[in-house]
């Protein structure tokens, strides 16, 4: 049982965004590919994508033939592993998603334990950011993943496996300001007084992207404290912006967990931030409307004892 060959022919246009890639991708000629759609469409009775555009994008009727094929796909997926749990057979699939700072930190123990009680299952880790496992997890493509965020789809169900993490400030070594702040500087896990936050004003901040858990709360602290900011800086992951920092770009905010795990400690200044901002708690997450496996249960109840 599998989604037919036209329907693989369809979802990976939509990916790769045009016939001469999805032709590579999919091992077949371009001329083929152009004719296999032509025919489907013929027999469907519409055009499924509008071929003017750059990348192409899909008709009205198209989406709707799209959100048929994902599913499908779906459901086979779901299919496949309540027939290999019916007839215990020991073999399966399960993947877990995070920000790369949980992989280190909560995902490779729980993995390796997972791992014992399902040898034969095939367990894959995606570290991509929030936004994306969220997309990811809605194709079937994740299981489940670990994230701060709490505002997720309806149809996503999210369980706490941490109540508090902590998140700091960090400034570059070589900055000046630094000389001014000495009593509030804090080694990573220990707590420390706040300083007055409006001597950062008109400083360089680094970003991360604007839909990242991260970001949003480095907006609130800029908004509530007041602070003018300068920005020419937007990385996708927090390491990214820690070795930036270190490098005396800017300023940025770190969990702190991936300041435990830093090797360049020696080149920042760490502050700590008011509760309301550094409190945050950790969720692991998935669909609802999808069949969560044994194995996938399992991992959740592993992550969730670990914390």
């Amino acid at each position: 049982m599998d989604i037919d060959l036209h329907g693989k022919y369809v979802l990976c246009i939509y990916k790769e965004g045009n016939l001469s890639r999805a032709a590579k991708q999919l091992g077949i000629s371009q001329p083929a590919l152009s004719m296999a759609i032509s025919n489907l469409e013929k027999k469907l009775g519409y055009k499924i994508f509008d071929k003017s555009t750059l990348p192409f994008t899909l008709t009205a009727e198209g989406k709707i033939y799209l959100d048929f094929l994902k599913n499908q796909q779906l459901a086979i997926k779901d299919y496949r592993q309540k027939l290999n749990e019916f007839y215990d057979c020991g073999t399966g699939e399960v993947t877990i998603g995070a920000p790369v700072v949980y992989v280190d930190s909560m995902i490779s123990a729980a993995v390796a334990k997972l791992h014992k009680e399902y040898p034969k299952y095939k367990i894959n880790i995606k570290s991509v950011p929030v936004p994306e496992l969220i997309e990811l997890t809605k194709l079937g493509e994740v299981d489940c993943f670990i994230s701060t965020q709490s505002n997720l789809p309806d149809t996503f169900i999210k369980e706490e496996i941490k109540s508090v993490e902590k998140l700091y400030m960090c400034i570059p070594m070589s900055w000046e300001i630094n000389s001014k702040l000495t009593d509030y500087q804090v080694i990573p896990g220990k707590e420390s007084k706040c300083f007055d936050f409006s001597l950062l004003n008109n400083m360089e901040f680094i970003f991360l992207e604007e839909n990242q858990p991260l970001q949003i709360e480095l907006r609130k602290f800029l908004n509530k404290n007041d602070i003018n900011f300068n920005n020419h800086i937007v990385v996708n992951q927090v390491s990214s912006a820690l070795s930036m920092c270190a490098q005396g770009i800017g300023i940025c905010f770190v969990q702190e967990e991936v300041l435990k795990n830093s090797r360049i400690l020696n080149d920042i200044c760490v502050y700590s931030l008011p509760d309301v901002v550094s409190g945050r708690k950790i969720y692991v997450s998935y669909d609802k409307d999808r069949y969560v496996s044994r194995a996938c249960q399992n991992l959740i109840e592993i992550l969730k004892s670990l914390s």
